[in-house]
């Protein structure tokens, strides 16, 4: 008996640690804020964005494409620039270019495309805000 609760007490113990260290790793990641320019002609491309401190009441409506919040694995690195063929002036803009399913493009194609603004950040940390 005292080995069965020894186990329990050993698999809770363990249990409470990777949830405490996933919670963790959530809180630690690096999150970004862009605004897309106003005379961007192209929402997919990354020349579009600047990196900001973002105030959600800039963007006070629906419809257009206004800014993105997101996680660093959104974020062009210089080693991904070079292993794409990306313009060197894509470090560290987001990368809005791929609009394969479940990438950032898509994403904002998404929102973009759906009635109302949805500012939950979705499994990714991604929000899009939109405006008029």
């Amino acid at each position: 008996m005292k080995f069965n609760v020894l186990a329990i007490c050993a698999i809770l113990v363990a249990t409470a640690t990777v949830c405490v260290s996933q919670v963790d790793a959530a809180k630690n990641r690096a999150s970004h804020s862009f605004v897309y320019s106003t005379s961007g002609t192209d929402i997919t491309d990354p020349a579009f964005y600047t990196e900001v401190s973002f105030d959600d009441s800039d963007c006070p409506n629906d419809g257009a494409l206004c800014a993105l919040i997101i996680e660093d694995n959104d974020v062009y690195t210089l080693a991904e620039v070079i292993a794409q063929s990306k313009p060197m002036s894509w470090v560290g803009k987001p990368k809005v270019d791929d609009v394969s399913t479940g990438a950032l493009g898509a994403k904002i194609q998404n929102e973009l495309s759906t009635p109302g603004e949805n500012l939950t950040p979705d499994g990714n940390g991604r929000v899009v805000y939109e405006r008029d």
